[in-house]
């Protein structure tokens, strides 16, 4: 029997910076209808949102340790690198499913499934 493999859907918005994309044998890509991007798009939810201020409490910690400290406030790439690393830790799963399901995407964990064997 012949079983033809489900593609898997990848959607992007209409911004023609995108370029062209090439045919992918395995995935199926969508295009957001346009003038939906901010709305559906997952990232402009509220996980950049989120990223920025915790990057931002970040940078702003440090800069009172310098001031209390009497120091100047130096971050270079190797420090801006740390921050954005701890900035993204703090981005919570909870956070990122919540998005999900904002934008009208249902999440559902292996536990959910448990009947079915995980994929691959």
């Amino acid at each position: 029997m012949n079983k033809k493999k489900k593609k898997i859907p990848i959607f992007v918005d209409n911004c023609t910076a995108q370029g062209d994309i090439p045919r992918l044998s395995n995935i199926k890509v969508e295009y957001l209808p346009p003038n939906t991007t901010s709305k559906l798009q997952l990232l402009d939810q509220s996980i950049i949102r989120s990223f920025k201020v915790n990057y931002r409490k970040e940078v702003i910690q440090q800069f009172l340790r310098d001031m209390e400290s009497r120091l100047p406030t130096n971050i270079n790439v190797f420090d801006a690198m740390w921050v954005i690393t701890k900035a993204w830790s703090k981005v919570t799963e909870t956070k990122i499913c919540n998005c999900f399901k904002k934008s009208g995407f249902t999440v559902t964990t292996q536990e959910e499934n448990s009947d079915q064997p995980p994929t691959p």
